[in-house]
């Protein structure tokens, strides 16, 4: 049976993943504190490398989950670096020590940004990282996979997960028209899916995914994770979504050219009466 440590088992994402693999895989727990007495626990804090290199001995695959996020408005840029990036760094000199043949990063949709709210945002489109050091945080780890999936014998998946509902409250934007790709939300089933994916895929040495709905209003697209993963979302948030959206954003942008033509018209009117 596979041997699979997971960091940040604590967290949100973390204890839904043990209820899910922990009976088809030996889990053991990296973290503070201890979510399943029945699991394996190593008590460690993810910027100390000497106990993520212990905490990954005998061990498979790594899901690194742990980090500081925004929902915590205390964390200074410091934390956010040397918790994020650093603790990255130890697992990932962890695996390289202990011969572990994958890691699964959790990054986040902030590593690569929002763009424009009429354009989807593709896994290989520039990164311009937001929510300031956190969002640089999951950037500058991400890059670190990319270099040691390349200077070592090792696979690295890493799965840019959107804000996850229901841990995160649902909401709209205010005038959600004018942001036609405003959902940044995924249900954790298709988190806990995607990650599945991840570790039965053993094809692939590097790749980021973004973990997101597969609906049109969706801000982040989702194509490489569908066909190279196998990804499948089954929550696209249409039972919220209908009763107050009514337009796609492909008749927002029809409707909106609409309005452009009149508009030229009255400009066009009214310069001509100014020139009487």
């Amino acid at each position: 049976m596979k041997k699979v440590l997971i960091t940040g088992g604590s967290g949100y994402i973390g204890k839904a993943l043990i209820n899910n693999i922990s009976s088809r895989f030996t889990v053991r727990v990296f973290g503070r504190i201890p979510v399943n007495s029945e699991l394996e626990f190593y008590r460690g804090d993810i910027r100390n490398a000497q106990e993520v290199l212990q905490a990954a001995q005998g061990i498979d695959l790594i899901v690194h989950l742990a980090a500081v996020t925004p929902d915590n408005k205390t964390v200074s840029d410091r934390e956010f670096f040397e918790t994020n990036v650093g603790g990255t760094l130890n697992v990932l000199e962890a695996a390289i020590k202990n011969n572990v043949n994958k890691v699964i990063y959790g990054s986040s949709v902030c590593a690569v940004g929002f763009g424009s709210g009429f354009y989807r945002v593709k896994e290989g489109d520039p990164c311009h990282p937001s929510d300031g050091m956190y969002g640089y945080s999951k950037y500058l780890s991400e890059k670190l996979c990319e270099l040691y999936a390349i200077n070592h014998e090792l696979k690295i998946i890493c799965l840019r997960l959107a804000t996850v509902t229901p841990q995160h409250e649902f909401s709209f934007p205010s005038f959600p028209y004018s942001c036609p790709r405003w959902l940044t939300f995924v249900h954790i089933e298709d988190v806990i899916q995607a990650i599945n994916l991840a570790i039965e895929k053993e094809q692939i040495r590097f790749g980021i995914f973004h973990i997101a709905p597969d609906s049109p209003h969706s801000r982040f697209d989702t194509s490489g994770a569908k066909s190279i993963l196998g990804y499948q979302p089954k929550h696209n948030f249409s039972e919220k979504i209908m009763p107050k959206i009514y337009f796609s954003p492909n008749q927002y942008k029809r409707h909106l050219h609409k309005l452009g033509k009149r508009f030229k018209r009255v400009l066009k009117i009214s310069g001509k009466a100014g020139n009487r």
